[in-house]
């Protein structure tokens, strides 16, 4: 057995100091300990504390009723293979029940909720391994490319900010709504560090503007996705952006060009270019620009003044029928040579086209989205029928009529709808 009595101060030098120590048993270390002291009287105050301490265990292990020694000795036999001692099991049963007393939860509903948790993150999977799975998922559902780029680009500046190694089952709603307020505005521009051909490699760079509410739901809209996947993947019980809250954006007004506007556009894209044509078609027809780039000119029917969007080009997956108004297909007459054919309307070397169309009337007043905005603005100013607008749009009736209506006069729109291509 131990010895547990204290022993009486002893003078000791060291480092040419002299000093008086105070050997004991530590309960909490459980073994044999020492306290040193830089006078005689601190140490024998220590002293008498312990003694008189070790006095009331010996006091009251001679009062011990036989019930408690049985009971004393059972405990022992049952920490015996855990190699702990009695005193140091208590301890720690009493340290711990009193650090969850202040959470409300016994320690035995503690160890449930661990032994769950560790259930849960055992069928679990990393962030990085369902990212890729997710991914593929989509590939293997055939949606657009720009689409699934779109989701890849979100999830990796997710999980570089979460870390690739993270259990998906271990990711709370806190967690997710904290990131998602925090996000800042990411531009295109030339990396510091990377380079291609001797020339600065272009990379998103995060400014210090705050992410606007339409990006940061549509944030949170590609990671409830992805998390109701690996819910169906059975990685994890609950969907932790269900206890994300969608920001409430105020109406805005939709921004438009003017004719005049649209007409300078179309007159600064060169004749019979892929630019000329994919601006054209957005102009007067308000097709979504991600329709535009799986557009093929074998959709385009110029005689019956018809595009057909099938399923897989069309933002909703359904079919839509837009019409062609009588000057789009006085735009579209150069390119007869590509009728019927599979070529896209707008092939490659996408963003520096784009960009130069961007800046046709000046930097900084270029309005996204404006062209689809004016065509359904200025088509329902001149049919007076937004069941027809909404079909040609591929919109809601209600949400067209809440943006659109009223935004342009009768006269503006049949401005708009003669604008035809200046004769060469």
């Amino acid at each position: 057995m131990k010895n547990r009595s204290p022993s009486f101060p002893k003078k000791v030098v060291e480092r040419n100091r002299e000093r008086w120590v105070v050997y004991y048993f530590d309960t909490e270390k459980q073994k044999r300990w020492s306290r040193r002291f830089s006078t005689q009287a601190e140490a024998l105050e220590f002293f008498r504390e312990k003694n008189i301490y070790d006095e009331k265990l010996g006091v009251e292990a001679d009062r011990i009723s036989p019930n408690d020694r049985r009971e004393l000795v059972e405990a022992k036999m049952l920490l015996s293979p855990l190699r702990v001692s009695l005193t140091n099991a208590v301890l720690t049963y009493v340290k711990l029940t009193n650090d969850l007393q202040s959470l409300g939860i016994s320690l035995s509903q503690a160890i449930e909720e661990y032994k769950s948790l560790a259930k849960l993150k055992e069928r679990s999977a990393r962030l990085d391994f369902a990212i890729d799975k997710y991914c593929y998922t989509l590939l293997k559902k055939e949606l657009s490319s720009e689409y699934v780029t779109g989701v890849e680009r979100t999830l990796a500046r997710f999980m570089g900010d979460f870390g690739k190694e993270r259990i998906v089952s271990l990711i709370t709603g806190r967690e997710i709504f904290q990131w998602l307020i925090n996000l800042k505005k990411r531009e295109y521009d030339d990396s510091d560090t990377l380079t291609v051909d001797g020339r600065p490699m272009k990379v998103f760079k995060e400014t210090q503007k705050d992410l606007g509410i339409y990006s940061r739901n549509e944030y949170r809209r590609t990671l409830y996705s992805f998390f109701k996947f690996c819910k169906m993947q059975d990685w994890l019980d609950v969907n932790p952006v269900e206890k994300v809250e969608s920001w409430r954006a105020r109406g805005r007004t939709p921004g438009i060009f003017t004719p005049e506007e649209v007409r300078r556009i179309l007159n600064s894209t060169p004749p019979q270019s892929e630019i000329r044509a994919f601006t054209a078609i957005a102009a007067f027809t308000g097709i979504r620009n991600a329709e535009l780039k799986r557009l093929t000119w074998d959709k385009i029917r110029l005689d019956d003044r018809e595009i057909i969007l099938d399923s897989e080009i069309t933002k909703t997956a359904s079919r839509r029928i837009v019409k062609i108004p009588e000057n789009l297909a006085k735009w579209l007459e150069p390119y007869v040579w590509d009728l019927g054919t599979k070529k896209k309307i707008l092939t490659r070397r996408k963003v520096p086209v784009l960009k130069k169309l961007h800046e046709s009337l000046g930097k900084g007043n270029w309005i996204k989205n404006g062209l689809r905005h004016s065509a359904a603005t200025y088509y329902l100013a001149l049919t007076k029928n937004a069941y027809l607008t909404a079909e040609q749009m591929g919109h809601a009736v209600d949400v067209l009529k809440q943006n659109y209506n009223g935004l342009a006069r009768e006269r503006d729109a049949i401005k708009y709808f003669e604008i035809l291509p200046e004769e060469e």
